[in-house]
Order: structure tokens, then C-alpha cells, then sequence
């Protein structure tokens, strides 16, 4: 539909907690802990003073974990860092723009499979191995309410960058960094009338491009395919949707349509259309 082929069974909405509205400073904070020595800790701080808003969490956890191998007593253990901080401003009742930004870090301890090519396919208890991940995730949007909200307009930038490395013996091994910027503007005009006991007529339309690079390295690439996963792989998809959504009110009926092109490079180009009635 609308929100394209990412966007599964409906689109998913998360709304952090950004101080917006306080009339004083809020804090919070919390601990867990439990088998396996595991503990998790959060504290989080968030306010206002006067249109300028935010809100920031910090949570940290651990784990020393089980032995994931058959065999020997190396616990494989895990640890995950995450900053998170959304700020905003109002500008007027009418206009807001508002910035998020989520820093994870996350290295979990493992086993090498048939570390000795010994064809068993089994996981070895061997000390050395572990996957470390750090994550950022960035967002900034302008919003635009008009004619009583009836217009609403939104332009939205969001960024990503994920980086992998894979360590073996106790020595980098592989690695791998994925980036994603995506700039998308939306309008939303919600219309009424009252030809069959009331309406409501809600059209929505979006543009949006989305720019993805991938990279990555390995002991066991070499020559010009090294440099190649090293150049890396890029993809470019732009797509223009629209969405048309009635409500009847007599009947309580909501009858909906909408359509989306992407325009994708390299891959092929894809449309998707959907309807829906309640």
C-alpha cells in the first residue's frame, strides 16, 4: 500500500516519551537482575521550558550467559549499552519539528562451529569469539498543520548506520557497515460532506527516496572480490504513493484505496495497490 514493502501488515507507530508538555522536570530509573548474573538498569530524564522540549534514556545490561557448546564450562556471555534522546520545538501552535537519535551498542560472546573442519557440524566450547554491533538510527521531521488540521504536511529526513565485526581467536575476522539516509514529504487533506447521512474523505499522498549502502570485509575474501565487498553495494528507491480513505459515518463503513510506484536501481520496478473495507 501507501507505506511500500516494508510495511508488513499495517505500519507499526512507536511514540517515545519526549517531555513535551511538562510543567516541571521528570526523572526515572530502574534495575533488574536475575540467574546467570543478568542485570538490566535504565534512568531517564525528560522535560520542558517553554515551546523546547526532550527527553533522553540511558539502559545498560548484562549476562555472563550459558555455554552454547556440548561440551567444556566457557560461559558465552552478552552486554548491550543504548543512549536514546528525542528533542522538539513548537514553533507555533501550527509548526514543530523534532529530532530523534538512538546510539546501541551490543557484543555478545560465542562458539565457533567445527573450528577444525573436521566435518561434525557441531559448536566447540573455544574462548575468543564474539559479534560486537554498534547501531545508530537518526531522525528529524517538520510538520504543518493547517485550516484546523485539516492539512497536514510533513517532511521527514531518517538516517541509519550499522556496523558488525566478527572476532575469531581473539583477531578481527569479518566486518560489515550498512547505511541508509531516506528523505520523504507527506500531505494529508481531510474533507467532509453529506450525501449519504455524512462523510469524511481523507486524501493522503507521499514522495519519498531511500538511499542504501553496504560494504564489507572478511579474511576469506580475497583479491577482486575483497575489493569489491570492500567498494561496497549501493541501491536507490523512489516511490509515489497515494491513499484515499472514506468513512461513512451513518453505517460506520471505511472503505480504503491506495497505490504506490517505486521506482527502484538496480532491482526492477515495483507497484502495489490496496483495498480495504471495515
Amino acid at each position: 500500500g501507501l507505506y511500500g514493502a516494508y510495511a508488513h501488515s499495517g505500519v507499526l507507530t512507536i511514540v517515545t516519551k519526549s517531555g513535551r508538555g511538562l510543567t516541571k522536570p521528570e526523572f526515572s530509573a530502574r534495575f533488574e537482575g536475575g540467574t546467570q548474573r543478568s542485570a538490566e538498569g535504565a534512568i531517564s530524564a525528560r522535560g520542558a521550558a517553554g515551546p523546547v522540549y526532550g527527553a533522553t534514556t540511558l539502559t545498560y545490561a548484562t549476562t555472563n550467559g550459558f555455554n552454547i557448546a556440548r561440551d567444556g564450562s566457557e560461559t558465552d556471555g552478552a552486554k548491550r549499552f543504548a543512549v536514546t534522546s528525542k528533542a522538539g520545538i513548537d514553533f507555533s501552535p501550527n509548526f514543530n519539528v523534532e529530532g530523534f537519535v538512538r546510539h546501541l551498542y551490543r557484543n555478545a560472546e560465542t562458539d565457533p562451529q567445527d573450528p577444525n573442519f573436521l566435518n561434525t557440524g557441531l559448536v566447540y566450547d573455544f574462548p575468543g569469539y564474539s559479534t560486537k554491533t554498534e547501531e545508530t538510527l537518526a531522525r528529524i521531521e517538520g510538520t504543518l498543520k493547517l485550516f484546523d488540521d485539516r492539512w497536514i504536511q510533513s517532511a521527514k529526513w531518517t538516517g541509519s548506520r550499522t556496523g558488525v565485526t566478527g572476532i575469531e581467536n581473539f583477531a578481527h575476522a569479518s566486518a560489515s557497515l550498512g547505511t541508509a539516509q531516506t528523505l520523504s514529504y507527506k500531505s494529508s487533506v481531510l474533507l467532509d460532506s453529506d450525501v449519504a447521512g455524512g462523510e469524511k474523505h481523507r486524501i493522503t499522498g507521499l514522495v519519498e527516496n531511500r538511499r542504501e549502502h553496504y560494504s564489507f570485509d572478511s579474511i576469506f575474501v580475497f583479491g577482486l572480490d575483497r575489493d569489491a565487498a570492500l567498494n561496497g553495494y549501493s541501491r536507490t528507491t523512489t516511490g509515489i504513493g497515494g491513499e484515499y480513505v472514506l468513512d461513512l459515518l451513518r453505517t460506520g463503513t471505511t472503505i480504503s484505496v491506495a497505490q504506490r510506484q517505486d521506482f527502484n536501481e538496480p532491482f526492477r520496478d515495483e507497484y502495489t495497490l490496496s483495498l480495504l473495507h471495515i
